[in-house]
């Protein structure tokens, strides 16, 4: 396998797993708005995932936190398709974003961990309860950004 084969894995890996935060933000993006109980692992005895989804820590400047996740993902989505597709962008207005794209996606990831890391604190120290959901979304945005860096690196 050549490194241009290799490169092309780690950015459809980095599609499919952005696809799956996004089902997943998506789904808690929805919650956070119906008067349903979220399906989640409840640690605890409690819901932690509606604890966290839907309680007063749930929104920044009355944007849900889903909402960003939503955004995120699909972020990840459009820039490694992108990359993926970056021969395809010449002489258009996209052309430079294709060439950067694997720089984007470090960015994207720094930023996503940043967050997580915030997001985590509040869960663990101020609200009390952890979101299983919210932390397999955190899984998610440790292996791009493992993925991200093996994409600079190359």
């Amino acid at each position: 396998m050549n490194i241009h084969d290799h490169h092309k894995k780690l950015l459809w890996t980095i599609c499919f797993l952005s696809l799956f935060g996004l089902i997943l933000s998506s789904y808690l993006l929805w919650v956070h708005y119906q008067p349903v109980e979220t399906i989640c692992l409840a640690f605890g005895g409690d819901n932690g995932c509606d604890i966290v989804n839907k309680g007063p820590y749930a929104e920044i400047m009355s944007f849900p936190i889903a909402g960003l996740g939503v955004l995120g993902y699909l972020a990840f989505i459009i820039t490694s398709l992108l990359a993926l597709h970056k021969d395809r962008l010449r002489n258009t207005w996209l052309e430079s974003y294709g060439e950067k794209a694997t720089s984007y996606l470090l960015i994207f990831a720094l930023g996503a961990l940043a967050f997580t890391i915030y997001f985590n604190y509040l869960q663990i120290f101020v609200i009390g309860t952890i979101c299983s959901l919210c932390e397999l979304s955190a899984t998610i945005v440790v292996i791009l950004l493992t993925i991200s860096l093996l994409l600079r690196k190359k």
